[in-house]
């Protein structure tokens, strides 16, 4: 089986580097374009399915990839982003004070109401671990967020999620996971090839 795990494209929130964990979210004109950009790319493989969150903000990136493909398409609350909880809507400064106060990291913290990356990479491993027994051989598309895509590819290489937390995942990028019977490897990772025409991006 191959996954490719793709993030939606920038939002205003992305733009505003607000908070979003489980928001909706919406696509900025850049995000609109980087989505078109995407799914021109996306033509080139034969795939075989769809899972996207149920974000309202996956929905919209995915409407300019899904035309090109006639498959099935999937919405999925498993791969929602991580919920932020309280920290929902505000500014990011304001989340990463309360974990440097909290005096944990940011891999262990879990704000009120919400989720720590441990607990992603668990809810995110459970669904993967799923997918992975039905769809043998199959090209799978996962249209989700960074949080997701982060602690997936942490899983699969058996690094600690500190490494990925920090890692760039950017928006409409392309990571590749490649599986067989008894592992799967990463073969690559924030590909955004197809967004060469456009300005350098400054989102988060």
């Amino acid at each position: 089986m191959k996954v490719l795990l793709l993030r939606h494209g920038e939002t205003v929130e992305n733009r505003d580097r607000i908070i979003q964990g489980q928001l909706p979210g919406t696509l900025t004109e850049r995000g609109e374009e980087q989505a078109r950009l995407v799914g021109e790319r996306l033509k080139l493989e034969q795939l075989d399915l769809i899972y996207c969150s149920d974000l309202t903000r996956t929905r919209s990136t995915l409407e300019r990839i899904s035309p090109f493909h006639e498959v099935p398409v999937h919405f999925r609350e498993e791969i929602r982003e991580k919920s932020f909880g309280e920290f929902e809507g505000v500014q990011g400064h304001v989340y990463l004070k309360a974990v440097e106060e909290s005096g944990l990291t940011r891999v262990e913290f879990r704000p009120k109401g919400g989720e720590s990356f441990i607990d992603l990479q668990e809810r995110a491993w459970r669904f993967f671990e799923s997918i992975r027994s039905l769809h043998r051989g199959k090209t799978v598309l996962l249209c989700t967020h960074g949080g997701v895509i982060r602690v997936l590819l942490a899983s699969i290489t058996g690094k600690p999620i500190q490494d990925f937390v920090v890692t760039q995942i950017q928006n409409t990028s392309l990571s590749e996971i490649e599986v067989q019977d008894k592992s799967a490897r990463v073969t690559f990772i924030n590909d955004i090839s197809h967004l060469k025409e456009l300005p350098p991006d400054t989102a988060v």
